[in-house]
C-alpha cells in the first residue's frame, strides 16, 4: 500500500472537487486518505478575531464528532478507506503537521480563488500550504469539475 494522501476539507460543497481528485489518486495508488479538517473555532488566536472560541478537550471532541458527521452526510461513500483528523491552529501549519505525522507523500487542497485585494488583506492560505508542506501538493482551483470516475 502507498503512503496516505492528505486532503484538506471544509465542511461544504466546495470540498467536492478536491475530494474527488484525492479519491481518484488514492484508488489508482492504493493509498488511504486522511481527511483533514482544521477547526478555526478551536484555535484561540483565530477565535479572538471571530468571537467563536471554544475550549477544552470535551469541546475538541464535540467539534470533531460534529464535523465528521457533517462530512459523512455530504460525502457518504468515498469508495476508499479514510481517517478523519481534526486540526487546531493556523491552517497551513496544521496541514503540514498532519501530513508529517501520517507520512503522507501528497497533500490535496482546494483554493477559493480570491482576488489580489482579498489575498493582500486576508493572506493566501494556498501559498502558505505550499511553503509549509513536507510533501508534494496538488491545488484544485475553484470551479474545477470533479474528475470522471476511472
Amino acid at each position: 500500500m502507498s503512503a496516505p494522501i492528505v486532503v484538506a476539507v471544509r465542511i461544504g460543497p466546495e470540498s467536492a472537487a478536491p475530494l474527488a481528485v484525492a479519491t481518484r489518486l488514492a484508488k489508482r495508488l492504493g493509498a488511504p486518505l486522511v481527511i483533514a479538517y482544521v477547526a478555526v473555532e478551536l484555535d484561540p488566536a483565530a477565535a479572538l478575531a471571530t468571537d467563536m472560541a471554544v475550549t477544552g478537550s470535551k469541546a475538541h471532541e464535540e467539534v470533531r464528532v460534529r464535523a465528521l458527521s457533517d462530512f459523512e452526510a455530504l460525502f457518504p461513500d468515498l469508495g476508499v478507506p479514510y481517517t478523519f483528523v481534526l486540526g487546531v491552529g493556523p491552517t497551513a501549519q496544521e496541514l503540514a503537521r498532519i501530513a508529517r505525522e501520517n507520512g503522507a507523500d501528497l497533500l490535496v487542497a482546494g483554493t477559493r480563488g480570491r482576488g489580489r485585494l482579498s489575498r493582500l488583506i486576508l493572506g493566501d492560505t494556498t501559498q502558505e500550504i505550499l511553503r509549509e508542506a513536507p510533501c508534494s501538493v496538488v491545488v484544485v482551483p475553484p470551479g474545477t469539475p470533479p474528475p470522471a470516475p476511472s
